[in-house]
């Protein structure tokens, strides 16, 4: 490995201000100079071979390369066996990196603990990544955000009250904390060994390029200084002096220039704001965040709150619940069918290229990194909408259109968040998200590839494709340039970027490629495009992109001068050019070609049952000329069935040639309105004989099939990612037409389709694939090396099995039932005033309870009742003397009032009055008096802060706020408190924080149940029996079938569904039951995927566990999620699974619905469509075929 000598006053003290006695000039200049002064900024002379930049964008051994990433949360993907299947997705989709965010918490479960085994496996992730060829970026933080507990920050760390957590003193007010800093380094120390062995400035195979200090540390808030220059200094040096090489970076929580311009401070020095005038921090390359559309906040629960002026605590509050609890029906309003704003999004993204480039620095000298650009949106407790309502307001079309918008100004370093949500299994989610974290993104939680994803991955496999041709490093033309694409409706085209240096070779043609970025935020779907006077008609509908490439050679004779049909990939296949064209159906497209060569027009339909040829250069050839209709009246249905030949012979051609003299010489207009195959051949005349000269081979697909477009990139990245030993070479493929291709690193293609798949091809140089067939009208006349496989037998097959009984999973064990005596609890004696705060007992994710035992008091004249009055936070239930009394919700997605999700919480109000006299105990003599009294608070804490930009609420208190007794006086009160330590946990975040819970659900053996083996598991589920052998079974399997007596046993629906009867008396219960998985998973040779979820419904609070992980947490009227995923990995195909259901509720009498189903989901979008609790059976779950060609 190679080492620097850094500087030996690098040290801790080195980054401390100290005082000077002279003054600089009151006022300085803009600093933009290239050169980092930082000791910590990274050595280009000595990595360059390996890693470097230039103004645009990132040199890795030498090639520019654009970073296309999406986000990846391994820690919200607890079972480890999924995370190559969803990497293998993002290589499929056409990315080549990844940003991931390490969990500082997520390994430390308690002080000196680090954890990095099993599914916290780092160095198994990272040798997956550049086993997959996917680049890095890493970011450890400290903080991370990522609405996480804490923000990604141990409980541990939290707790230690003395420390300044991100040296946040008190809202924004920061002051260095070294004991802080002392523990951050202990996590740098941890996990940066692991990285150091994968960088690649320093390996040739390494995947990571780029390290990420700290997150959303903002340097300055309108005029004032926020941000601490020591913090992000120290954690840099920090890193270098453990042998980090790479570049370092921070993202901005807005394009606002923070830590990029290394600028002295001799302004604010000489106000005497700071102490020095030492230049700021620079980090080597400028990052930042953009986010630019929210949904409405409309849906908000609105009805059944109480609006009280509580006088003594001035504030108005809004609670979600009466005096009586939950019980009540509210009134929602519906989430509204509306739509991301187009003018805003554009403004916040057309300048975006100005602004950084004014920022100098960092931003100026190398390429701006966009670390979080938007691919959703996080949705909270409380409201109305759900996943699906945000999936649907974000639509197919808004990620792409960040993308888009991105690389329109320059930017090649993109970072998705998010592309893959994930589920906040257990307590990992902060206050504000609950258990999916979805995210409305291109690949929903249960791993379905969206629509929303496929429109991505086509701009991702344009850019990624054609940056052979310079397309990277590129310069904006001005709207009135006469070498940029000019459209006929404003609001299109966004900008025309070129290459300044020409990349043809031929002497008389000079080539400057060119990209033209479309943007359609007009109301009209068809216009005309014009490059240097020739035009072409383009079809884009509203609100969707397209990328539109320009005077690219294909030889030193044919240029693709425009082109009016989107382009998905090219490849070069036998030595010539192959692209990939997505058609609209039912209109024409063009593609404009200038050629000093006749060139000839070969077609074949893609079933090769019609074939034809196009010679436009013969004076008898009776092609229709199309390029004089004009662009609205392009449509297929405009012509006599796609016929355009000069005859009344019903032809099915797919494509024409057309030749016409323009001002720039010689074009030639394609048109296209039919999937099919072209070859585009010249005929040359070369010392006297003539010779025809494949110049390119086009695919043409309909959309549908254009979106599932994959290729293998093994060959075009080969310099980058191949060892000098390795001499194997794959060839350049392409495929199309299955839910999901993917060539592995062998080039083999894994396939991976549904129920609706019928045709896959695959065009690759070489030997018939396995299960595969030649194409010989296509081979022969047009691309050779063309193979198809049918499917259709064997899906159907699959769609016959996958509706029928054999996709119900099969429950083979009754259900049995427990209870939790609060007696049996391990209570802990508090002092109330003191310790009553979960937090300093680690009683911080999920529950905790309170008791207090009190005996009534000699009542005076009048004093007839006992109030309780209670602040709590979130959700409280309360129980007196065994009887439920009722409960309420403390819980704001505002930032300041009482239960605010960030920032301020006004605890000091948020009070509820619960009534006790009805439930106080009496003696034989029917007085209150000398009769011990026992009053029982369930707390559900929805979790802590995350410490975002300078709001100092990680401590935001939780539980029990305050508490005391009003009119009958009380005596001899004594609090209790219980919970679960997390720090005592291997898995903090795999709870609820309810006592005996482990033993309740099995995790006798420790409750990370992918650290152990299944025979450990197995054997804590047989020491789990114990605690339900004296409860009662509820019903046997015989029972089910002919039960109806809702008030004592389970009602049995139908194959999957049951209807529980719940008590408040009850207090906390217990359901369990086993199930074995469907038997489609079992009936096919190769690996079926079918993602299950658990459907909870009902007026209860219901907490379920499956094989010992905590996969749901369902809060009654408070939602909104009802449909939790079932992690497949975490369920066994050929053992029973275990699903544990924990309870309870404030009404007398409520019900629990429970459902184990497929997903019956909309194809396009993934949105739910089992809205029912009956069994639909004319929908189709989600069945996925998985083989190897």
């Amino acid at each position: 490995m190679v080492k620097h000598t850094w500087n030996s006053k690098t040290t801790d003290n080195s980054s401390s201000f100290t005082q000077s006695q002279s003054f600089g000039p009151f006022f300085c200049s803009k600093e933009r100079t290239s050169t980092n002064h930082e000791p910590s900024a990274f050595r280009k002379e000595t990595y360059a071979s390996h890693l470097t930049w230039t103004r645009r964008c990132l040199l890795i051994e030498g090639k520019p390369i654009p970073i296309l990433s999406a986000e990846f949360h391994y820690w919200r993907i607890p079972d480890r066996n999924r995370w190559k299947r969803i990497l293998e997705s993002y290589r499929s989709l056409g990315f080549n990196c990844v940003r991931i965010y390490f969990h500082w918490g997520f390994h430390s479960p308690r002080q000196g603990v680090y954890d990095f085994q099993g599914n916290r496996d780092i160095e198994y992730l990272l040798q997956l990544c550049e086993e997959l060829h996917l680049f890095v970026i890493a970011a450890p933080g400290p903080y991370i955000c990522a609405e996480t507990q804490c923000g990604g920050f141990p409980t541990w760390l939290v707790a230690k009250r003395e420390i300044r957590i991100r040296h946040v003193a008190r809202e924004f007010i920061k002051r260095w904390d070294q004991q802080f800093f002392e523990y951050c380094k202990e996590w740098y120390a941890q996990f940066l060994p692991i990285l150091v062995s994968h960088e690649r400035a320093t390996h040739s195979r390494g995947c990571v390029i780029a390290l990420q200090i700290e997150n959303e540390l903002m340097q300055w808030l309108a005029f004032f200084r926020i941000g601490l220059d020591k913090e992000l200094r120290s954690l840099a040096e920090l890193a270098r002096e453990m042998g980090v090489y790479s570049p370092i970076i921070h993202n901005d929580a807005m394009p606002d220039g923070s830590w990029t311009r290394g600028k002295r401070n001799r302004l604010w020095w000489s106000l005497g704001l700071i102490s020095s005038s030492r230049r700021s921090y620079r980090v080597d390359l400028y990052g930042m965040d953009l986010y630019v559309t929210w949904p409405p906040d409309n849906g908000d629960q609105r009805e059944g709150s109480l609006f009280e002026l509580d006088i003594k605590d001035i504030l108005s509050i809004v609670r979600m619940s009466n005096g009586n609890g939950l019980s009540h029906e509210a009134t929602f309003v519906p989430f509204r069918n509306a739509s991301w704003k187009k003018h805003r999004f554009a403004r916040a993204f057309d300048k975006l290229e100005r602004t950084t480039s004014g920022f100098g620095g960092a931003a100026t000298s190398g390429p701006v990194i966009v670390c979080e650009a938007q691919g959703g949106w996080y949705n909270q407790w409380g409201r109305r909408r759900t996943y699906d309502d945000m999936f649907t307001f974000f639509g197919e079309d808004h990620t792409s259109n960040v993308l888009v918008s991105l690389l329109a100004q320059g930017i090649t370093m993109i970072n998705i968040y998010m592309f893959y949500g994930g589920t906040n299994y257990g307590c990992l989610g902060d206050t504000e998200v609950y258990t999916s974290y979805d995210y409305a993104a291109s690949i929903r939680e249960y791993g379905f590839i969206t629509n929303k994803a496929r429109k991505v991955a086509a701009v991702n496999l344009f850019f990624r494709t054609f940056a052979n041709f310079g397309l990277i490093e590129t310069e904006r033309l001005s709207r009135s340039d006469e070498y940029g694409v000019q459209c006929s409706l404003s609001n299109v085209v966004i900008c025309t970027r070129w290459v300044r240096k020409s990349v043809s070779n031929h002497e008389d043609e000079v080539c400057y490629p060119r990209i033209a970025f479309l943007r359609n935020f007009s109301s009209v779907s068809k216009f005309t495009l014009a490059l240097q006077g020739v035009a072409v008609t383009c079809s884009l509908e509203p609100r969707q992109v397209m990328l539109v490439p320009c005077d690219i050679p294909l030889s030193d004779k044919v240029v693709l001068h425009i082109s009016g049909i989107q382009i998905v990939v090219r490849m070069k296949h036998l030595d010539t050019e192959l692209w990939v064209l997505s058609l609209k159906d039912p209109e024409v497209g063009r593609i404009a070609f200038r050629s000093r060569v006749p060139l000839i027009l070969k077609w074949c339909s893609i079933d090769g049952q019609y074939s034809g040829t196009c010679d436009p250069n013969r004076e008898d050839d009776e092609t229709s000329d199309l390029t004089n209709i004009p662009a609205e009246e392009l449509s297929f249905g405009a012509f006599r069935n796609g016929t355009f030949i000069n005859d009344d012979h019903l032809r099915q051609d797919c494509a024409s040639l057309v030749r016409r003299e323009e001002t720039i010489g010689q074009v030639y207009h394609l048109s296209v309105w039919k999937p099919c195959f072209i070859l585009l051949s010249s005929r040359e005349n070369e010392h006297g004989t003539t010779t025809t000269r494949d110049q390119i081979r086009l695919v043409c697909l309909n959309s549908a099939d254009a979106s599932t477009v994959t290729c293998n990139w093994m060959e075009q990245e080969r310099d980058i990612w191949s060892s000098q030993e390795e001499t194997s070479r794959n060839p350049e493929a392409i495929a199309w037409g299955a839910y999901r291709l993917y060539f592995d690193s062998q080039g083999q293609l894994q396939i991976s389709c549904t129920c609706s798949d019928t045709n896959i091809y695959f065009l690759r140089q070489g030997e018939c694939p396995v299960m595969f067939q030649p194409m010989p009208c296509v081979v022969e006349q047009h691309i050779p090396y063309c193979f198809v496989c049918v499917l259709t037998d064997k899906m159907r097959l699959l769609s016959s099995l996958s509706t029928s009984s054999s996709s119900f999973i099969r429950w083979t064990s009754p259900w049995q039932s427990a209870y939790l005596d609060w007696n049996m609890i391990p209570w802990k004696p508090i002092n109330y005033a003191t310790e009553r705060n979960p937090l300093d007992h680690l009683f911080t994710h999920g529950h905790c309870l309170y008791r207090c035992n009190f005996h009534i008091g000699r009542r005076l004249w009048l004093q007839n009742e006992l109030t309780l009055k209670l602040n709590c936070r979130h959700l409280a239930v309360v129980w007196c003397n065994g009887k439920c009394v009722g409960s309420h919700l403390t819980y704001s997605h505002h930032i300041v009032g009482p239960g605010a999700v960030n920032f301020w919480d006004v605890s000091y109000s948020g009070n509820m009055n619960y009534d006790l006299t009805p439930y106080l105990k009496k003696n034989d003599n029917g007085v209150f008096e000398n009769v011990q009294q026992q009053v029982i608070v369930l707390i559900h804490n929805f979790g802590q802060g995350r410490q975002p930009f300078v709001v100092n609420d990680v401590r935001n208190p939780r539980g029990l706020l305050s508490a005391s007794f009003h009119g009958i006086p009380v005596e001899q009160v004594a609090w209790y408190i219980s919970g679960r330590n997390v720090s005592e946990l291997e898995d903090p975040f795999n709870t609820v924080g309810i006592p005996l819970e482990d033993k309740l659900i099995g995790q006798i053996v420790g409750n990370n149940p992918f650290r152990y083996s299944r025979e450990d598991i197995q054997r804590g589920d047989e020491n789990t029996r114990m605690y339900y052998q004296e409860m009662t079974t509820l019903v046997s399997s015989e029972t089910f079938q002919s039960s109806s007596h809702l008030s004592n046993v389970v009602l049995k629906l139908d194959n999957s569904s049951f209807l529980f009867p719940v008590y408040s008396s009850a207090g906390m219960g217990w359901w369990r039951a086993k199930f074995r998985l469907p038997e489609i998973l079992e009936s096919f040779d190769g690996r079926l995927h079918m993602p299950l979820a658990l459907c909870i419904s009902g007026n209860a609070h219901c907490f379920a566990w499956i094989n010992q992980l905590q996969i749901a947490r369902y809060v009654a009227k408070v939602g909104p999620q009802t449909v939790f995923y079932i992690p497949c990995g975490l369920l066994l195909s050929d053992e029973e699974n275990v699903l544990t259901i924990m309870y309870y509720t404030e009404h007398e009498t409520a019900q629990v619905g429970i459902r184990i189903t497929p997903y019956f989901v909309d194809s396009k979008t993934g949105n739910w469509k089992n809205e029912g609790f009956e069994t639909i059976s004319d929908l189709q779950p989600v069945v996925i075929y998985q083989f190897t060609a």
